[in-house]
């Protein structure tokens, strides 16, 4: 039997929260995420659902762009687990 390993990690509860309210309320956001070959990306739009994929999130957007979820670097000014580092390095980005 082939067993498929991922590294995926999942959310905390807040920031998958934050997600599930952007989702519930239609809201428009701003996020920083890396693609799965780590290309920074920046997308603005409607979150419209969450889904799973074996033991994999994702954040899928109004335009149907899929986003895994622990690859969210920052979501409205909110920086995600693994990334609260980015903060100085956007701050200094923003500045220039």
């Amino acid at each position: 039997m082939v067993t498929q390993t991922t590294d995926y990690r999942p959310l905390d509860r807040t920031h998958y929260g934050l997600l599930e309210t952007a989702v519930a309320v239609r809201k428009k956001v701003l996020i920083e995420y890396f693609n799965e070959f780590r290309q920074l990306h920046t997308l603005g739009g409607l979150p419209k659902v969450l889904l799973r994929e074996g033991d994999e999130e994702f954040l899928e957007m109004a335009t149907g762009e899929r986003i895994r979820l622990d690859r969210i670097i920052v979501l409205d000014g909110h920086f995600f687990p693994g990334y609260e580092d980015f903060s100085d390095l956007f701050a200094a980005r923003c500045s220039i």
